[in-house]
């Protein structure tokens, strides 16, 4: 009887430690901070309240909000990019209300990024174009394809991989990412589609919008009226969920108990012959 107890809280075990997370695995996300440092330059996220996290602002988020924290699974992602709200048209001379993440046009300085209020981590000078920009061109293309930044450790094993991108159907020349048309799509991250862009994230924050006014580009309808809008000249963020590998003193700890329990059955066996 003893022997039987035990072996079920191995098997227990061994279920909480390779299935378990598997099975039940989410991360939270409550705020996000994008800055070069500047006023101009800061893009904030707001996600619920902010959550237990605290680094997070109480104020709503001049770019991005939800009613309810972002929470993804194994796999899942999460695009934010330009105009939340669909508000459509925007005006000529401001860009605004609907390319409200234009990234590149607020100074070449390096952009930062926190997540939950964890410690800023530096772009790879995609969001600012490698600080270059001209911001009274309309046909210099900004397109850049998802590059990872790095990954984020959400705490009790939650992962997060942080992209970064450019999508620019606006501007006129030749869509400059590898794979030309437009959007941060491949490479991508390895475990999710290379043609991930909004269509296919789990949660998707953005729209496209239109400038009436603006010179016609071969990428976009800058003229729409109506919906649906598909101009873009955004920043783009690509967050992936995944799960953490068992740490090597688990996978010990769980191996010198299988050994012990295999030990332990063959003396029982060797008692009773």
């Amino acid at each position: 009887m003893r022997m039987s107890r035990w072996c079920l809280a191995m098997i227990a075990t061994v279920g909480a430690l390779t299935v378990g997370p598997a099975a039940s695995y989410a991360g939270t996300i409550d705020c996000i901070t994008v800055t070069n440092g500047t006023a101009a330059g800061t893009f904030t996220g707001l996600f619920g309240s902010g959550g237990g996290s605290t680094g997070c602002a109480t104020t709503a988020g001049n770019t991005w909000n939800l009613a309810a924290p972002i929470v993804l699974g194994d796999g899942q992602t999460a695009v934010l990019t330009q105009n939340q709200a669909g508000l459509g048209n925007s005006n000529l001379t401001s860009g605004l209300p609907g390319f409200n993440f234009d990234t590149s046009d607020k100074g070449g300085t390096n952009y930062t990024i926190s997540i939950n209020g964890l410690t800023p981590v530096a772009d790879k000078s995609i969001l600012n174009f490698g600080g270059v920009d001209n911001p009274m061109s309309t046909t210099i293309n900004e397109a850049h394809n998802w590059t990872l930044i790095t990954t984020l450790d959400l705490g009790g094993g939650h992962l997060l991989d942080l992209f970064t991108g450019y999508v620019d159907t606006l501007h006129s020349n030749a869509c400059a990412d590898a794979d030309l048309n437009c959007l941060p799509t491949s490479p991508g991250p390895p475990t999710i589609p290379n043609t991930i862009f909004l269509n296919n994230a789990t949660v998707a924050l953005g729209n496209g919008s239109s400038i009436p006014g603006y010179p016609a580009s071969p990428h976009c309808n800058v003229s729409a009226t109506t919906a649906p809008f598909d101009c873009f000249d955004s920043g783009a963020i690509l967050l992936v969920e995944r799960v953490a590998a068992p740490e090597p003193s688990s996978l010990f700890l769980l191996g010198a108990g299988l050994v012990a329990a295999a030990a332990y059955g063959r003396r029982r066996t060797r008692r009773k012959a």
